[in-house]
């Protein structure tokens, strides 16, 4: 849809150009888990599009930009790369995105595929690894 708007302006402002402010604003969303909600949050529009994005795939297809998928391989999991595309984000806002989902312990790195994984339940979430304190 921007990029539609985008192309009809340049077309009727041939001497003006758009330059979108994608960070500004704010979104006040839920979001529902299987196990637990965060009802009425406010977040950036970034924040709220990578939300959505997880939630598309959680429902078991979603709509890449190349089409219609329904991959389950890759169900509820991105990489940072794919995020990226999908979104048309630049790396340092969509990092700053994933990184309050992460503070909310709604998502997280899964490093050694390198995907960033929904925990739909807090079971979901890795256990921190112990390790042993030092005897004094």
């Amino acid at each position: 849809m921007q990029q539609d708007f985008e192309e009809k302006y340049s077309r009727s402002k041939t001497d003006k150009r758009l330059h979108w402010l994608t960070s500004l604003g704010s979104v006040t969303i839920t979001v529902q888990l299987a196990d637990r909600a965060f009802k009425d949050i406010e977040v950036s529009p970034v924040q709220a599009a990578v939300a959505q994005l997880f939630s598309e795939k959680c429902e078991g297809s979603y709509y890449h930009n190349t089409g219609f998928s329904t991959d389950f391989s890759l169900l509820a999991e991105w990489t940072t790369e794919t995020l990226i595309e999908e979104l048309a984000a630049e790396k340092r806002m969509l990092e700053e995105a994933l990184t309050a989902w992460v503070d909310r312990g709604m998502i997280g790195l899964d490093e050694g595929r390198g995907v960033w994984v929904l925990y739909e339940r807090e079971e979901d979430k890795p256990r921190p690894k112990h390790k042993p304190s030092k005897q004094l």
